[in-house]
C-alpha cells in the first residue's frame, strides 16, 4: 500500500473514532435511569423513603422562598399560565389558604407539562419522571427529557440552582406520593 493510501486510511480511522466518540457523548443516558451520564440525576444511590417529608412542613416553604416571589415571579399567580403552573405565594407573615394550596396540586400534581412530551408536571412516587425535577436539577439534557420545542430554562431562572439538599426534599416528596401533607 502507498504511503498516500496508508494516510487516507489512516484519517478516516481517526474520523471514525472521532465520530464513535461523539455518539456515546451525545447519546448518553439514553435509557432514561440516569446512570453513567452527568447530565441526568442518579437516582440509584438516592433514599427515597428517609427522612419523610410532608408538603405544608417542607416542601411549600421551599416553592414559596424560591418560586411564588411576588406577582411579577415565574409561578406567583394563581390562576397559573401554560408552561408556568402556580406554585404558591411569595413567603410573607400569612400562610396560604386552601384554595392557594388546591391550586399548587391541581396545576402540578399528575398534570401533562407542556413543554415535556409524555411527562408530568409531577409524577407521584416518580421524581424521575417529573419535569419539575429536571427543571430542578438542571437536567434538561437528559435523554429521559423529551421537549417539544424548547424546554426552556432551569429553576430558578436567574441565579444558581437551589442547593442539593433542598432539591432533595422536593426530590424525596415527590417519591413518597406529593401528597398534601
Amino acid at each position: 500500500m502507498s504511503k498516500r493510501s496508508n494516510k487516507f486510511v489512516s484519517l478516516m480511522i481517526a474520523g471514525l473514532a472521532s465520530l464513535a466518540a461523539l455518539s456515546f457523548g451525545v447519546a448518553g443516558c439514553s435509557d432514561g435511569n440516569g446512570e453513567g451520564d452527568d447530565t441526568c440525576y442518579d437516582y440509584g444511590s438516592f433514599d427515597k423513603a428517609s427522612p419523610a417529608v410532608t408538603f405544608s412542613g417542607d416542601v411549600l416553604p421551599i416553592f414559596r422562598n424560591s418560586c411564588g416571589l411576588g406577582g411579577a415571579s415565574c409561578h406567583g399567580a394563581v390562576a397559573g399560565m401554560p408552561g408556568q403552573p402556580y406554585l404558591g405565594p411569595a413567603n410573607g407573615p400569612t400562610a396560604p389558604t386552601q384554595a392557594e394550596i388546591d391550586a399548587i396540586f391541581s396545576q402540578n400534581v399528575g398534570v401533562a407539562a407542556t413543554k415535556a412530551t409524555g411527562m408530568k408536571i409531577i409524577e407521584p412516587n416518580s421524581p424521575e419522571t417529573s419535569f419539575l425535577m429536571h427543571k430542578m436539577d438542571g437536567t434538561l439534557t437528559c435523554a429521559a427529557v423529551v421537549c417539544d420545542a424548547a424546554c426552556g430554562g432551569t429553576m430558578p431562572l436567574t441565579g444558581d440552582l437551589l442547593p442539593q439538599a433542598t432539591r432533595d426534599t422536593v426530590r424525596r416528596w415527590i417519591a413518597q406520593g406529593a401528597k398534601k401533607d
